[in-house]
C-alpha cells in the first residue's frame, strides 16, 4: 500500500476507535483462548472478516462475570472498524437511560438515530442491573430499526440466558421479538470458566499475565 495510503487508514482507524467509545481496547490478537478455552476462534469465523456488516450477523455472547465476554465483543468490534466500518459501544442500562430521558424530552429521534447509524452496535451487560418498566420499550425499536435497515450487525453480552431477557425487560412478548429479531441472522456463543479477574500467575499465557500485570487490558468487565 503506498505510504500516504496507509497512514491516512491509520488515521481512519484510530479516529472510529475513538468514536466507538470503547472502555478500553482489546484486539483478537490479544484475546488469551488459552486460557478462555470455550470458544475456539475458528467459531468466530463470521464474524471477523467484512462480511459481519455485509450478511448483517449478529452475535450474542452468554456467561458469567470475567469470562471475557465484554473484551472478545470489542475485539470483534475493532476488527470491523478495520474493514472500513463504524462502530459504538454502549452498556444496556446507559443506552435504555438515554433513551428514555430522551422519550420525556421530545429528543427521541435524534437519540435514537445515533444508535442506527454505526453499522457495528456493541451492547453490553444485557441484564446485568434492574431496568425499569419502561427498557423493552426502548430497546425494541433500537433492534428492529437496526434489522430492518439490514446490515446492521449487533454484538450483546449478557450474564442471563436470553431466553430470560422478557423478565428482565419487564416485558415477555417485547424480550421474545427482539431475541427473534437478532437470531434470525445471528447466534448465541457461551463462555464458560474461570474468571480473568480471580487469575492467580501462571494461569494465565505469558502475553495475558504481562497486559494484566501493566492493569491495562485484562479488565474484563464481563
Amino acid at each position: 500500500m503506498d505510504p500516504s495510503l496507509a497512514r491516512r487508514e491509520e488515521r481512519r482507524i484510530a479516529r472510529e476507535t475513538r468514536r466507538a467509545s470503547f472502555p478500553y481496547l482489546k484486539t483478537l490478537e490479544e484475546f488469551d483462548f488459552t486460557f478462555q478455552t470455550s470458544i475456539r476462534r475458528q467459531a468466530l469465523g463470521p464474524y471477523l472478516g467484512p462480511e459481519l456488516v455485509s450478511g448483517g450477523r449478529n452475535l450474542i455472547l452468554c456467561g458469567p462475570p470475567g469470562v471475557g465476554k465484554t473484551a472478545l465483543s470489542i475485539a470483534l468490534a475493532y476488527k470491523a472498524i478495520q474493514h472500513g466500518a463504524r462502530a459504538r459501544f454502549v452498556t444496556c442500562t446507559e443506552l435504555i437511560g438515554e433513551l428514555v430521558q430522551a422519550r420525556a424530552k421530545g429528543e427521541w429521534e435524534a437519540v435514537l438515530c445515533g444508535y442506527l447509524e454505526p453499522e457495528v452496535l456493541v451492547i453490553d451487560e444485557v441484564g446485568y442491573l434492574s431496568y425499569g418498566p419502561y427498557a423493552a420499550n426502548v430497546l425494541f425499536p433500537v433492534v428492529d430499526k437496526r434489522y430492518l435497515r439490514g446490515r446492521r450487525p449487533m454484538l450483546l453480552t449478557t450474564n442471563k440466558d436470553p431466553q430470560e431477557w422478557g423478565a428482565v425487560l419487564h416485558d415477555a412478548d417485547l424480550g421474545a421479538a427482539i431475541l427473534d429479531r437478532l437470531l434470525h441472522r445471528g447466534e448465541i456463543l457461551k463462555l464458560v470458566g474461570r474468571s480473568y479477574r480471580r487469575y492467580r500467575p501462571g494461569q494465565l499465557s505469558d502475553a495475558a499475565e504481562a497486559s494484566a500485570g501493566k492493569g491495562g487490558e485484562v479488565p474484563e468487565r464481563a
